[in-house]
């Protein structure tokens, strides 16, 4: 019960003062697009091989990417400002009232497309998942998306900005520039960082974390210093951050039921960005994280987490 306890108070501390502190969210920002399915029979258009007819009714859409990052954050109560790039179609007038309706500051770059992930549940398992995007390309607005971030700094008047990369197009060097005026947590994407030099923390998952460490060692550059955390997220196993060269500390997770993980890490870097943001330290914003993940995997969907959902991991872990 002491460990419960402890977490109990500090998610009240990071929770009661959230509602004063501002985070800037950059980066690849899409919609995930949930659609629960019914299978009704098999087909044979497929040259005579069986192939699945499902009826989709009623599809739900959720903020996903950074967006998701930035849907938490509000959740949370920190007054959260967002930069990324959409296109003048359906799914980025979506994601424009989304945003609004979360309250959350949305400053909309050009993009050539939406991106847009729909997931197809049949009977409580996923069936499929397509991706509508191509890449950014030549059609993203750059010197437009560095003029949107360039304003958002300065009127923003956030303490902690997060860049949140998906591999889509949005990130960019001069960008990354820009935002380490402040300090920059990155949720990154790829096994060479050195487009993060001057971030204070890149957070990785165990298998993006083992693919730049051998990536280092076989020569690339390792832009850490001592002056950048590591995190890196272990599933079911919890977190862990590396303070010093070598020095870790981890933290085991959460024992909570699970519903699905789509979206965690996006939660989990809106907790360290929040705690950050509080003035906690790095050990405590972990911490925090943690909670945050756990509450995020016992919800449906690409979810953002509420103080009670927080209230309820933390009650599914003293059971």
């Amino acid at each position: 019960m002491e460990v419960l306890d402890r977490l109990r108070a500090l998610s009240q501390r990071v929770l009661a003062r959230a509602a004063d502190r501002r985070v800037l969210v950059v980066g690849d920002v899409m919609v995930d697009r949930w659609v629960n399915g019914e299978f009704v029979k098999e087909s044979g258009e497929l040259s005579g091989r069986p192939c699945p007819v499902i009826r989709c009714p009623n599809p739900q859409y959720a903020l996903g990417g950074a967006a998701n990052a930035a849907a938490n954050l509000a959740a949370l109560g920190v007054r959260t400002t967002l930069v990324g790039a959409i296109a003048k179609d359906p799914m980025g007038d979506w994601m424009i009232g989304a945003c609004e309706a979360s309250d959350i500051e949305f400053w909309p770059a050009r993009a050539p497309l939406t991106v847009t992930k729909t997931r197809v549940i049949v009977a409580d398992g996923m069936a499929l998942r397509y991706d509508v995007e191509s890449g950014y390309g030549d059609g993203l607005d750059v010197p437009f998306l560095e003029s949107r971030v360039a304003h958002a700094m300065r009127s923003s008047g956030a303490q902690v900005a997060v860049f949140s990369d998906y591999g889509k197009g949005t990130l960019r060097r001069s960008v990354i520039e820009q935002m380490c005026e402040l300090p920059l947590l990155v949720d990154q994407k790829g096994d060479d960082w050195s487009v993060y030099d001057g971030a204070t923390v890149i957070k990785a998952n165990s298998q993006e974390s083992l693919e730049h460490d051998k990536f280092v060692e076989r020569g690339g550059v390792d832009v850490r210093s001592c002056k950048t955390y590591k995190v890196v997220t272990n599933g079911a196993h919890g977190m862990c951050i590396e303070l010093n060269r070598n020095e870790w500390v981890r933290v085991g997770g959460l024992p909570v039921p699970v519903c699905n993980t789509v979206g965690a890490g996006d939660s989990a870097m809106a907790g360290l960005a929040a705690a950050w943001a509080c003035g906690l330290e790095p050990r405590e914003c972990v911490e925090f994280a943690n909670v945050v993940a756990a509450a995020s995997v016992m919800l449906p969907g690409t979810a953002a987490v509420r103080p009670a959902d927080i209230a309820a991991a933390l009650g599914a872990y003293g059971r």
